[in-house]
């Protein structure tokens, strides 16, 4: 009997080893959403699926369907993003990107917006300046197609304007409290007013908009930038209810290249 068989865009979310020679891989796929599929033989260094079946690569798979799992049997690859492989910052980052998109969506459940935002903002990743800021960027976007996207505007609870620098941002209610609700949360973060704003303009800019990210990094202090990164980690881990894993490879290679005090 013939396997049934089918081709879509995909891009690789996680991996693990299969015996000697296989891999089991996590795909975000255009059409299908995310699934799990075998590539036989792609750790042998002459197997033609051995590029293709990289983190963070782009391609047109073909896959026969399994019983279990599907099965790779061929790869076109659309694009390998050498820039990210090449940069420990940017696998950082990108190893972010991936682990988000793996665990806010469930198996089989297509997100055709989601894959594109993935694939694009992959490629703004590359080219970037601001690694930080594309990173936040795709942040807000997932959050806001998955159906997360917190209130930085209006009162979680009431809707009201919040005017106070700094906001309380409770992860556990989605957003930033007024002070008539600001006690309805008990473990709530400081946001100032700046930290808030480029959480808003990064919804509404394309993370490929390398030149508006630019004019954001010129105008948002490193503490601002903490800021969001701070409230968006918090809310996005209450929502997983674990810890996400890459946010401490992105602090430690960040370490790693910071500037050295000379004293001593």
């Amino acid at each position: 009997m013939t396997l049934r068989v089918y081709t879509t865009p995909v891009v690789v979310l996680h991996r693990i080893n299969l015996g000697e020679h296989d891999k089991i891989l996590t795909l975000c796929t255009l059409e299908r959403g995310k699934l799990n599929a075998v590539a036989k033989g792609a750790r042998k260094p002459i197997s033609k699926l051995a590029g293709a079946t990289e983190l963070f690569t782009h391609s047109r798979v073909q896959l026969a369907v399994g019983r279990s799992l599907d099965v790779i049997t061929q790869a076109e690859i659309a694009d390998s993003f050498q820039g990210i492989r090449n940069d420990l910052t940017r696998i950082a980052h990108a190893s972010l990107m991936t682990e988000l998109v793996d665990r806010f969506t469930e198996e089989r459940d297509p997100h055709p917006q989601l894959f594109w935002l993935l694939v694009n903002t992959l490629r703004a990743l590359e080219q970037s300046a601001h690694p930080d800021l594309v990173t936040h960027c795709f942040e807000m976007h997932l959050l806001s197609e998955v159906g997360y996207r917190p209130h930085l505007v209006d009162c979680a609870i009431c809707g009201t304007e919040i005017r106070a620098d700094p906001a309380p941002f409770s992860p556990a209610l989605g957003g930033v409290l007024c002070p008539a609700h600001r006690r309805r949360s008990a473990d709530t973060l400081p946001a100032g007013q700046g930290t808030l704003s480029l959480g808003r303009t990064l919804l509404h800019i394309p993370p490929s908009r390398e030149d508006a990210l630019a004019a954001l990094a010129d105008h948002a202090s490193p503490e601002i930038r903490r800021g969001l990164e701070r409230i968006l980690r918090a809310h996005m881990q209450y929502r997983l209810e674990r810890p996400l894993k890459s946010p401490d490879f992105i602090r430690e290679v960040t370490a790693l290249y910071a500037p050295r005090s000379n004293g001593g």
